[in-house]
């Protein structure tokens, strides 16, 4: 998997731009607000369909434009492919070769990267939905019947729901049905990637900890037992009153643990962004894995994760991982960097050795 060259157009605070990229590690330098971070999100967005920064399209479209667009051109054994997507007045767009989706939805899958940035300490400490909705976009861009089973999963729990606040008990069981066989796709999924990267996670959390520290994590099902439809019957007078699904795959959670402690709650912010680097490597040697090739990697502002020695840890451990591309407001001069100089939605090469 290689990403050669993006074109931007009317993104973020690109009016146009055309880059070229090195097939090893992209630096991407320069002050803040500037576009170093626009430039990932961008290549984040065409693989996932998904901002890291917004959950708002139209917050993506430059000031002066009526719509943005990406198209990146890659290489996945040893063929070329053109991707290219677009928002605006008329929604949504994707052209993969000469296929065309009106969803982002089929982007899962065909350009995998994995992104470490600021934000993702909310996966620590936010609420249970940041978690689920990191385990969510990982398996969804492996298992196309898991996109099936939550979307599934959601519209029959929105149709329950309403059932709930109308009082109306009798049409409450056929959706039940469908949430339950759907809900169980989903927790067995869950586990199932917990259970794979939890050994990956902990490798990586050795190398940047010393061998010092031992990491586990636990699925948290917000109901008793392995039977949601039973759940279901004996909560149904609260869930009358409430007017809500109060159990199933949309309330679990995931406890993640360092020595046993709980990471959110009793350890420090150097192992937290540890253990969210470690989490998001862990990610990429499973996609290598699935996708029979190195999926693309990328840290926003890099540096500020971790303190120096962890820092210089994770840069050798970046370096080994095929095509990467790191945002930062400045680069040491080093061997094998490609580093690109970010001015006002410019970008100008300004070094390649």
């Amino acid at each position: 998997m290689l990403l050669e060259k993006v074109i931007l157009s009317g993104f973020r605070n690109y009016a146009r731009e055309e880059i070229t990229f090195s097939p090893k590690m992209n630096c991407i330098q320069g002050s803040n607000a500037e576009g170093k971070s626009n430039l990932l999100e961008a290549i984040y967005l065409i693989s996932t369909g998904k901002s890291f920064r917004t959950s708002h399209l139209p917050h993506l479209i430059k000031h002066d434009q009526t719509e943005f667009l990406i198209e990146a051109h890659f290489s996945k054994d040893s063929i070329s492919h053109t991707l290219r997507i677009s928002y605006g007045a008329a929604g949504r767009k994707v052209l993969y070769n000469q296929t065309s989706y009106s969803s982002f939805l089929p982007l899962l899958g065909i350009l995998p990267c994995v992104l470490l940035a600021p934000e993702d300490i909310s996966i620590i400490m936010g609420s249970p939905a940041e978690r689920r909705r990191f385990l969510d976009l990982h398996i969804s861009q492996m298992d196309p019947m898991y996109i099936h089973h939550l979307g599934r999963y959601h519209k029959a729990m929105k149709q329950r729901n309403a059932l709930l606040k109308a009082k109306e008990i009798q049409g409450l069981e056929p959706w039940e049905q469908i949430m339950a066989a759907s809900a169980s796709y989903l927790i067995e999924k869950r586990i199932e990637t917990l259970t794979t990267l939890e050994p990956l996670i902990e490798k990586t959390i050795s190398l940047l900890s010393e061998e010092k520290e031992v990491f586990t994590w636990k699925y948290e099902k917000s109901f008793e037992g392995d039977d949601l439809l039973a759940d279901w019957h004996k909560n149904r007078k609260k869930e009358l009153l409430l007017g809500s699904t109060l159990s199933g795959p949309h309330r679990d959670d995931v406890h993640l643990y360092i020595q046993g402690q709980e990471v959110k709650t009793y350890c420090s912010e150097g192992q937290k962004r540890g253990c969210i680097a470690a989490l998001r490597l862990a990610e990429w040697e499973r996609f290598k894995t699935f996708f029979g090739s190195p999926p693309l990697f990328g840290i926003d502002d890099f540096g500020s994760h971790l303190d120096p020695k962890r820092s210089k840890l994770l840069r050798q451990i970046v370096k080994n991982l095929n095509q990467t591309f790191l945002t930062a407001p400045s680069f040491d001069s080093e061997e094998e960097s490609y580093i690109l100089q970010v001015s006002k939605g410019e970008i100008f090469m300004t070094q390649n050795t």
